[in-house]
């Protein structure tokens, strides 16, 4: 499958931004973009969701897509080339800064987001 243009430069851009960065093997379209460590080097950032999606459609089921997920994406440390994985918040609506998060279906205790710093844009 040919990549999105789009996708190829934000690959270019991660390749040349770092040449260290590691990128998952078939999961290019989980990519959300690229972020930085502290070193300024470029690392991949991926969608939780996509790469579940994309596991599954490769003809894994749920569970063996996130059992893969935990045991060899989620667990594996590579060094400072490492991609971030990204878990986007699906709880309805968005939730405010310094207020409780809404639960979702029974689940408890998810925290508070910190209050807005100032001159940070409000949503």
């Amino acid at each position: 499958m040919r990549n999105h243009p789009r996708r190829e430069w934000l690959l270019d851009q991660i390749a040349d931004g770092s040449p260290g960065a590691i990128l998952l093997d078939g999961l290019d379209e989980a990519i959300l973009g690229y972020g930085q460590r502290g070193t300024g080097d470029y690392i991949a950032v991926y969608d939780f969701d996509g790469i579940v999606d994309l596991l599954t459609r490769k003809g894994m089921d749920r569970g063996d897509a996130l059992e893969h997920f935990d045991y060899n994406i989620q667990g594996t440390w590579a060094g400072e080339g490492t991609p971030v994985i990204v878990y986007q918040y699906d709880g309805g609506s968005v939730p405010v800064p310094g207020e409780p998060l809404p639960e979702p279906d029974g689940a408890q205790g998810l925290g508070i987001l910190p209050p807005l710093l100032e001159g940070e844009p409000h949503g």
